[in-house]
Protein backbone atom coordinates (compact mmCIF):
# COMPACT_ATOMS: atom_id res chain seq x y z
CA UNK A 1 0.00 0.00 0.00
CA UNK A 2 1.31 3.45 -0.90
CA UNK A 3 2.16 5.72 2.03
CA UNK A 4 -0.20 8.40 0.66
CA UNK A 5 -3.09 6.20 1.87
CA UNK A 6 -2.25 7.40 5.40
CA UNK A 7 -3.59 10.85 4.40
CA UNK A 8 -6.00 10.22 1.52
CA UNK A 9 -8.97 7.88 2.02
CA UNK A 10 -9.21 7.11 -1.71
CA UNK A 11 -7.94 8.27 -5.08
CA UNK A 12 -11.53 9.29 -5.81
CA UNK A 13 -11.30 11.83 -2.97
CA UNK A 14 -8.58 13.63 -4.94
CA UNK A 15 -10.77 13.83 -8.04
CA UNK A 16 -13.66 15.17 -5.95
CA UNK A 17 -11.39 17.69 -4.23
CA UNK A 18 -9.92 18.85 -7.55
CA UNK A 19 -13.38 19.46 -9.05
CA UNK A 20 -14.70 21.23 -5.94
CA UNK A 21 -11.58 23.40 -5.61
CA UNK A 22 -11.55 24.33 -9.30
CA UNK A 23 -15.23 25.26 -9.32
CA UNK A 24 -15.41 26.53 -5.72
CA UNK A 25 -18.77 24.82 -5.53
CA UNK A 26 -19.77 21.43 -4.16
CA UNK A 27 -22.94 21.59 -6.26
CA UNK A 28 -21.09 22.26 -9.52
CA UNK A 29 -18.50 19.60 -8.69
CA UNK A 30 -21.32 17.11 -8.08
CA UNK A 31 -22.81 17.93 -11.49
CA UNK A 32 -19.46 17.51 -13.20
CA UNK A 33 -18.78 14.19 -11.45
CA UNK A 34 -22.34 12.94 -11.87
CA UNK A 35 -22.87 12.38 -8.14
CA UNK A 36 -25.02 14.11 -5.52
CA UNK A 37 -23.94 17.27 -3.70
CA UNK A 38 -24.12 15.47 -0.33
CA UNK A 39 -21.73 12.82 -1.72
CA UNK A 40 -19.21 15.54 -2.60
CA UNK A 41 -19.61 17.15 0.81
CA UNK A 42 -19.15 13.80 2.58
CA UNK A 43 -16.04 12.99 0.51
CA UNK A 44 -14.49 16.41 1.25
CA UNK A 45 -15.22 16.04 4.98
CA UNK A 46 -13.55 12.60 4.97
CA UNK A 47 -10.53 14.00 3.11
CA UNK A 48 -10.23 16.91 5.56
CA UNK A 49 -10.51 14.53 8.51
CA UNK A 50 -7.87 12.23 7.00
CA UNK A 51 -5.49 15.09 6.16
CA UNK A 52 -5.96 16.74 9.54
CA UNK A 53 -6.79 20.23 8.27
CA UNK A 54 -9.62 22.16 6.63
CA UNK A 55 -9.49 22.54 2.86
CA UNK A 56 -12.44 24.93 2.43
CA UNK A 57 -13.99 27.88 4.23
CA UNK A 58 -17.74 27.36 4.14
CA UNK A 59 -19.61 30.67 4.30
CA UNK A 60 -23.30 31.11 3.45
CA UNK A 61 -23.51 31.30 -0.33
CA UNK A 62 -19.73 31.21 -0.76
CA UNK A 63 -16.99 28.61 -0.72
CA UNK A 64 -13.28 29.43 -0.68
CA UNK A 65 -10.07 27.50 -0.21
CA UNK A 66 -8.01 27.74 2.95
CA UNK A 67 -4.27 28.28 2.59
CA UNK A 68 -3.73 24.54 2.94
CA UNK A 69 -6.52 23.92 0.42
CA UNK A 70 -4.89 26.24 -2.12
CA UNK A 71 -1.55 24.49 -1.74
CA UNK A 72 -3.07 21.01 -1.98
CA UNK A 73 -5.18 22.05 -4.98
CA UNK A 74 -2.07 23.20 -6.88
CA UNK A 75 -0.27 19.92 -6.10
CA UNK A 76 -3.27 17.72 -6.97
CA UNK A 77 -3.94 19.57 -10.23
CA UNK A 78 -0.29 19.32 -11.30
CA UNK A 79 -0.07 15.65 -10.31
CA UNK A 80 -3.24 14.73 -12.20
CA UNK A 81 -1.99 16.64 -15.25
CA UNK A 82 1.32 14.73 -15.14
CA UNK A 83 -0.49 11.39 -14.81
CA UNK A 84 -2.73 12.29 -17.73
CA UNK A 85 0.31 13.20 -19.85
CA UNK A 86 2.07 9.96 -18.97
CA UNK A 87 -0.93 7.78 -19.79
CA UNK A 88 -1.69 9.68 -23.01
CA UNK A 89 1.95 9.28 -24.04
CA UNK A 90 1.92 5.57 -23.33
CA UNK A 91 -1.23 5.20 -25.39
CA UNK A 92 0.76 6.48 -28.36
CA UNK A 93 -1.07 9.73 -28.86
CA UNK A 94 -4.56 8.30 -28.43
CA UNK A 95 -6.58 10.66 -26.32
CA UNK A 96 -4.14 13.45 -27.13
CA UNK A 97 -4.59 16.72 -25.33
CA UNK A 98 -7.17 19.12 -26.60
CA UNK A 99 -6.37 22.81 -26.27
CA UNK A 100 -9.55 24.59 -25.26
CA UNK A 101 -9.54 28.17 -26.50
CA UNK A 102 -12.12 30.90 -25.91
CA UNK A 103 -12.35 34.02 -28.02
CA UNK A 104 -14.86 36.66 -29.03
CA UNK A 105 -16.75 35.89 -32.23
CA UNK A 106 -15.12 38.90 -33.91
CA UNK A 107 -11.62 37.62 -33.04
CA UNK A 108 -12.49 34.14 -34.35
CA UNK A 109 -13.94 35.46 -37.60
CA UNK A 110 -11.42 38.19 -38.41
CA UNK A 111 -8.14 36.91 -36.97
CA UNK A 112 -8.21 33.22 -36.07
CA UNK A 113 -10.08 31.54 -38.92
CA UNK A 114 -7.89 33.03 -41.68
CA UNK A 115 -4.82 31.55 -39.90
CA UNK A 116 -6.24 28.21 -38.80
CA UNK A 117 -5.05 26.18 -41.81
CA UNK A 118 -1.45 27.33 -41.25
CA UNK A 119 -1.70 26.43 -37.57
CA UNK A 120 -2.99 22.93 -38.35
CA UNK A 121 -0.28 22.40 -40.95
CA UNK A 122 2.45 23.45 -38.53
CA UNK A 123 1.09 21.54 -35.49
CA UNK A 124 -1.03 18.65 -36.79
CA UNK A 125 -0.99 16.81 -33.44
CA UNK A 126 -2.72 19.60 -31.53
CA UNK A 127 -6.49 19.41 -31.40
CA UNK A 128 -8.20 22.76 -30.88
CA UNK A 129 -11.59 23.22 -29.31
CA UNK A 130 -12.57 26.78 -30.13
CA UNK A 131 -15.40 28.39 -28.19
CA UNK A 132 -16.90 31.80 -28.62
CA UNK A 133 -17.52 33.99 -25.59
CA UNK A 134 -18.27 37.67 -25.46
CA UNK A 135 -17.29 37.97 -21.78
CA UNK A 136 -13.96 39.69 -21.21
CA UNK A 137 -13.66 38.64 -17.59
CA UNK A 138 -14.06 35.07 -16.39
CA UNK A 139 -12.08 32.45 -14.49
CA UNK A 140 -10.17 30.49 -17.13
CA UNK A 141 -9.04 27.77 -14.69
CA UNK A 142 -12.52 27.29 -13.28
CA UNK A 143 -14.00 27.01 -16.76
CA UNK A 144 -11.07 24.85 -17.93
CA UNK A 145 -10.01 27.21 -20.72
CA UNK A 146 -6.36 26.87 -21.77
CA UNK A 147 -6.03 29.93 -23.99
CA UNK A 148 -7.98 33.12 -24.50
CA UNK A 149 -7.67 36.55 -26.03
CA UNK A 150 -9.46 39.30 -24.15
CA UNK A 151 -9.64 43.05 -23.97
CA UNK A 152 -8.08 44.57 -20.88
CA UNK A 153 -4.96 45.71 -19.13
CA UNK A 154 -3.29 42.31 -19.20
CA UNK A 155 -3.12 42.21 -15.41
CA UNK A 156 -5.00 39.08 -14.38
CA UNK A 157 -3.71 37.42 -11.18
CA UNK A 158 -2.59 33.83 -11.71
CA UNK A 159 -2.50 34.13 -15.51
CA UNK A 160 0.31 34.70 -17.95
CA UNK A 161 -0.62 37.50 -20.35
CA UNK A 162 1.14 39.35 -23.13
CA UNK A 163 0.00 42.22 -25.37
CA UNK A 164 -1.42 41.17 -28.70
CA UNK A 165 -2.65 44.42 -30.24
CA UNK A 166 -2.57 47.99 -29.01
Amino acid sequence: MHKLRAFVPSANALFVFEAAARRLSFTEAAGELNVSQPAVSKTIRALERSCGFALFRRCPGRLSLTGEGERLFAEVRDSLDRLHGAIAGLRGGQGADVVRASFSSVFVALWLLPRLDRFKARWPGIRLRIEESERDVFDLAREEVDLSSRLGTGVWPGLRAWPFLA
